[in-house]
């Protein structure tokens, strides 16, 4: 089978959606496929995460820089890819994130080529972009499934578009715990950006660093609001006890020195990184009204779910709770494994296997 992956970029990002790309099209090349990865990455761009050798990466560079697609542009993506599909003649296309399987389903109107739309997001995250989330719903007319990660993003849409969906959550990768090398760290993993509100983090642990002196937050990952966060952490005086090192590619190293993991984020498709963490059988917490949260962590079974209404107070008395008690944290964690038991590499692989194989069947 011929098998098209599209991403529109992929060089040096370390998110969810990229992961899962890596895995599933790494696995469906292994199974002896024809699998082909087309991206706008400029020809020297490299992936954060591992690829088969049997993947062909076709790297377009058509856009060179993340931004917006104007009009003009849009169109002149739209035109190219159809080119260029009709010129492969794949079986089934695979999309992933609204910035490529938007323009590439338009792309392959009536061309008889099924696509597969992976959506990494949730509606909310479209409240100041509208129109992008109109062409999403129209984009999904032209595609035969869509892709979300769980049962409560699924409800976030349109009748007409749940018809379509399919729910496929991120496999998480388990962290094996490794005994006494729990250190006092918070840590907490994902993009410096609006939606992880990092910010509401760092201020809730300034609330009770001078409680806990020996206590580190630990924030692992890369974005826009580095300054800004930088700035926060001086204003405290907390330079030395708040860390933003980056990303790490060794992240085993991240979870097994950690006590708890503190996810501050708005919203979530999937919580990736929490669930991770979990597997590592690190106590969580995070919000109670986050989608992509609440149905990973279970409160006061494997973490903490906390009220919305006031982040900073209630996020630092959860974090109080757990820094006050190794017993908590140690119960907690024990049963971290086992609640993300279900979101395993071979089940979501089979699932993804079984997704591909019976949409392009369809057509048939």
């Amino acid at each position: 089978m011929k098998v098209f992956f599209a991403i529109k970029k992929l060089q040096d990002i370390a998110g969810g959606a990229e992961s899962i790309l890596c895995q599933v099209a790494s696995r469906i090349a292994e199974n002896g496929n024809n699998v082909t990865l087309y991206s706008m990455d400029d020809e020297q761009a490299q992936s954060f995460y591992p690829l088969s050798s049997r993947v062909k990466w076709k790297k377009t560079g058509i856009l060179k820089q993340q931004k917006p697609m104007g009009l003009f542009a849009f169109f002149k993506i739209i035109l190219r890819m159809r080119h260029e599909m009709l010129r492969e003649k794949p079986d089934i296309v695979i999309a992933f994130m609204h910035s490529m399987f938007v323009p590439l389903s338009f792309s392959l109107i009536g061309t008889s080529i099924p696509i597969i739309a992976s959506e990494h997001i949730i509606p909310k995250h479209y409240k100041k972009t509208p129109h992008e989330f109109f062409l999403l719903l129209l984009s999904s007319f032209f595609v035969e499934k869509i892709t979300v990660m769980t049962s409560q993003v699924k409800k976030l849409y349109p009748a007409l578009t749940q018809s379509k969906i399919v729910i496929i959550p991120n496999p998480v990768k388990f962290y094996v715990e490794v005994a006494n090398k729990r250190k006092p760290v918070i840590l907490n993993v994902g993009r410096l950006n609006e939606q992880k509100d990092q910010e509401t983090l760092i201020r809730a642990f300034a609330k009770i660093a001078e409680k806990y002196p020996e206590w580190l937050l630990r924030i692992v990952g890369e974005g826009n609001l580095r300054p800004k966060l930088e700035t926060i952490i001086q204003d405290y005086g907390l330079e030395n006890r708040i860390v933003l090192p980056g990303v790490n590619k060794d992240m085993q190293s991240e979870y097994e020195n950690a006590s708890i993991f503190a996810t501050s984020s708005l919203y979530e498709s999937f919580g990736l990184a929490t669930a991770e963490a979990l597997s590592a059988a690190i106590p969580c917490i995070g919000f109670a009204d986050c989608i992509g949260t609440n149905e990973i962590i279970h409160h006061e079974f494997n973490g903490l779910l906390v009220d919305g209404k006031d982040r900073v107070s209630s996020l630092s008395d959860a974090m109080d709770r757990l820094m006050a008690s190794s017993s908590l944290r140690e119960s907690y964690g024990r049963n971290g494994p086992q609640s993300v038991e279900k979101f395993g590499l071979a089940q979501t692989m089979a699932a993804w296997e079984i997704l591909i194989e019976e949409t392009s069947k369809k057509l048939k």
